[in-house]
């Protein structure tokens, strides 16, 4: 099942990197037009979240970024906002947007660093969601949350059931995006 693992995400990175290189070769930055719907992205650092503001960007949306560190020199994120998702978030920081799209997890470290910046992250964007009235999530998630293949020729889709109840079985990272998803789902 891991090495099954291991190939989709390599071809997925591909096809994502193929796809960052086409948008960098572009000259300048896509401009937000006025007056243009605000997405949020927690993440928009890491290589998911870079991913998803270039295509926001591309796509006529004004981006916000949100991240332990910015980078200022990233044109298609038109305003930055440094947060850690672990802490209670203030709901300006969502403020306005359209949608929020959760790219942000905890991707090294052990149990504790899954539970704050995974778990405990994801529980806080839900409550800034709420309190800033945006009712659209973009959750990003991984396989490691659905249920190995029985068999060598099942086929893991949308209706794959999630990893049992003891998912810490399967190591920090896949217990983090576990538990995630049920903050989103509940």
């Amino acid at each position: 099942h891991l090495r099954r693992v291991v190939e989709l995400f390599d071809v997925m990175s591909g096809a994502i990197r193929s796809a960052a290189q086409t948008v960098t070769q572009r000259k300048g930055a896509p401009l937000a037009p006025e007056g243009a719907p605000l997405a949020v992205v927690t993440g928009a650092r890491g290589f998911f979240g870079k991913a998803m503001t270039k295509q926001l960007a591309r796509r006529g949306y004004r981006v916000r970024g949100i991240s332990r560190s910015v980078d200022e020199e990233d044109p298609h994120v038109h305003e930055w906002l440094r947060l850690d998702l672990s802490r209670p978030i203030p709901p300006d920081a969502l403020a306005g947007a359209e949608c929020v799209v959760h790219a942000a997890a905890a991707t090294s470290g052990g149990f504790e660093s899954h539970q704050r910046h995974s778990i405990n992250a994801t529980h806080n964007v839900l409550q800034a969601m709420r309190a800033a009235g945006v009712a659209r999530l973009v959750y990003i998630s991984s396989l490691s949350v659905l249920r190995a293949p029985r068999t060598p020729w099942e086929r893991q889709d949308e209706r794959t059931p999630l990893t049992g109840p003891d998912q810490r079985q399967y190591g920090a990272y896949t217990w983090g995006k576990s538990l995630a998803e049920q903050v989103v789902m509940n």
